[in-house]
């Protein structure tokens, strides 16, 4: 195994599971329960290390792809921008979570105004990172490409 195979084999776990950590505090505020809306503050932070981690493998993927038929540099040099930003974002977004659960830890209930900005940041959050999503499969999958010349 390289760090191109283990870059594929971790890289869903911060996309699937934003969405479902976003799912999960949308949920757990409309039903009013604070418990799930701490654990999905959990799970934010959670997954920002695994983003973090998966921005690691990626950084070290790059050697590899590079020599796979097919693959070009825009392609590559396009996911990595989409991944950089995007880890960035979970990075804060997991600070935020971690910042929420620290300040109202002893509070019964979280906010509504923090609940909103965590929905917000978790929904900028997801997108960014299905989109750097998307871009790396098109490095490798020439079916998901826009366009048959790899832009």
């Amino acid at each position: 195994m390289n760090w191109a195979h283990t870059h594929l084999l971790v890289n869903h776990i911060p996309i699937l599971g934003g969405v479902f950590a976003l799912l999960l505090l949308a949920w757990g505020w409309i039903r009013r329960e604070a418990p799930i809306t701490r654990l999905s503050l959990l799970l934010f932070v959670v997954l920002a290390g695994a983003a973090i981690a998966v921005h690691s493998t990626g950084e070290r993927a790059v050697e590899v792809a590079e020599r796979l038929p097919d693959v070009t540099r825009p392609l590559i040099d396009a996911h990595e921008s989409a991944a950089g930003k995007a880890t960035t974002v979970y990075f804060v977004a997991g600070l935020a979570a971690l910042a929420g659960l620290i300040a109202f830890r002893k509070r019964p209930s979280l906010p509504a105004w923090y609940l909103a900005v965590m929905l917000l940041l978790g929904t900028v959050n997801a997108a960014m990172i299905a989109r750097a999503g998307l871009l790396g499969g098109e490095i490798r999958h020439t079916e998901a490409r826009r366009t048959g010349n790899g832009e």
